[in-house]
């Protein structure tokens, strides 16, 4: 049994085709082996796929919820008859959902959405530009959302989402089609996430960094830590492998990539790059990045955040001896990254952290995704710290709260979230409201908002006009 995966998920759904065929005639079904991640682990045997366990089929003992109350509306322009019916997944073979899950995210895939998600107790739906659209006949049960989210496990994935109730790791759908996973149990059921890797890696300048060449700058230090930081879903991942894209374009550097699981998958060009999947090529990132010094990387690309004392010193290490760290940070801003690589560790042991800190660190990249004025989807706002004595004593000193009073946007290279969307508001990248809700400062851009605007509980902006005359009884 081979123990790793295929790439090609589109083959699968071949493979299954013939299965399918072959068993509504009679004859008995092939033997099959799927691999489904992408380094690693998974095997599914034969006909029989890694079943759901009794406990997490079961329909549960509370209520489900109502989820046909305030559903998203379906847009015409996706055209949703593409999509195969969810309806009667509890009464199917493993073959027969197996084919249904690859004719359903091949089916989504070419939606070009960002992700489909399978949930008891609603219907399927999809998310495009960060807002959720239902599709479908069905709601779905506990039982049905249980067959669809865990036919993909292998074994090994079977074992580990078991033990702790949540797994995450990835799959292809072809060469250049790659999906992250992400399977929890939770109250009603076990929900899945499945993320459509985008096929290509963008650059710095496609990725919409108006001052690339900043950027440019800060990969071309041979060492140090450079941080990349936002919210969930606001594209760090994306800049992060925009950044070893351009080492691998511009230099020849042995890079080193840990990551939680392999979303793109790179082609040596000027440099090689290898790629260790946490869980799959090694246990733990403490382990990998312990390790990672004996094969002198040049570059360590680290994708999670570091959520440990542990591993930040390690990082922290590797950027002192020599290796350029890029590393990810789940914060709003340059500021609060760094804060919260401080306050992982004992009040006692700041001061060491903050030297270490003070003396690596090379700049924090912030982002957040914003809606484009003219409604077409999204484009990103940067907030740009770069490495210069006044950063090196703020961090020494432990002044990390002060950093937005020093980002001083006349200094070449730094650049604050307000300037940057006072850029794009006299671009007419973003609108009014957008930019005022996105601005630190909210007095300063007050004054472009439209008269009598407010925002929603979503957070979202509009202008009351006020249609008192239109309204009168006549």
């Amino acid at each position: 049994m081979d123990l790793h995966l295929t790439d090609d998920l589109d083959k699968l759904h071949t493979m299954m085709s013939e299965a399918y065929t072959r068993t509504k005639g009679g004859e008995p079904p092939p033997a099959l082996n799927i691999d489904i991640a992408p380094s690693a682990t998974p095997t599914v045997d034969a006909v029989t796929p890694a079943a759901a366990s009794a406990d997490a089929v079961k329909e549960p003992t509370a209520e489900m919820p109502d989820a046909g109350i305030a559903l998203a509306t379906i847009d015409a322009e996706f055209n949703w008859n593409r999509l195969p019916s969810l309806s009667g997944v509890e009464a199917m073979s493993g073959n027969d959902v197996l084919k249904l899950m690859a004719d359903l995210l091949a089916g989504v895939r070419d939606l070009g959405v960002s992700d489909l998600r399978i949930s008891p107790g609603s219907k399927p739906c999809v998310i495009h530009d960060r807002e959720m659209r239902f599709f479908g006949d069905c709601i779905l049960t506990a039982a049905a959302a249980a067959k669809l989210n865990t036919i993909l496990l292998t074994p090994q994935l079977r074992g580990r989402f078991d033990e702790s109730q949540e797994v995450n790791y990835a799959m292809s759908l072809s060469d250049d089609k790659r999906i992250r996973v992400n399977l929890m149990q939770q109250h009603h059921g076990i929900i899945g996430t499945y993320h459509f890797v985008p096929t290509s890696i963008l650059s710095l300048q496609e990725l919409g960094f108006v001052h690339e060449k900043v950027i440019d700058r800060l990969l071309d230090y041979q060492h140090g830590l450079i941080l990349v930081s936002g919210r969930s879903g606001h594209g760090k991942t994306s800049t992060l492998a925009a950044m070893v894209d351009y080492i691998n374009e511009n230099y020849g550097r042995f890079i080193l990539s840990l990551e939680s699981p392999i979303e793109f998958i790179y082609t040596n060009r000027r440099s090689i790059i290898a790629q260790r999947e946490i869980g799959t090529h090694c246990e733990t990132l403490e382990e990998a990045l312990r390790n990672a010094m004996r094969s002198s990387p040049d570059v360590i690309l680290i994708s999670d955040e570091l959520e440990d004392p542990a591993c930040i010193k390690l990082a922290l290490t590797c950027a002192s001896m020599g290796t350029l760290v890029l590393c990810s940070a789940h914060t709003s801003n340059a500021g609060k990254a760094l804060e919260r690589l401080i306050t992982m560790f004992p009040v006692d042991e700041r001061v060491q952290i903050e030297l270490m800190l003070a003396k690596t660190l090379v700049g924090v990249v912030a982002q957040i995704l914003c809606d484009r004025a003219d409604g077409q989807g999204k484009v990103p706002a940067h907030e740009i710290v770069m490495r210069c004595e006044t950063l090196s004593n703020i961090v020494r000193q432990g002044e990390i709260l002060n950093l937005r009073n020093y980002i001083n946007d006349e200094i070449e290279g730094m650049q604050s979230f307000d300037a940057c969307l006072r850029q794009m508001l006299a671009e007419n990248r973003v609108s009014p409201p957008e930019a005022y809700m996105h601005a630190a400062n909210k007095t300063e851009f007050a004054e472009y908002l439209p008269e009598r605007t407010y925002f929603g509980a979503d957070g979202r902006a509009a202008s009351a006009v006020a249609e008192e005359e239109d309204n009168r009884p006549t």
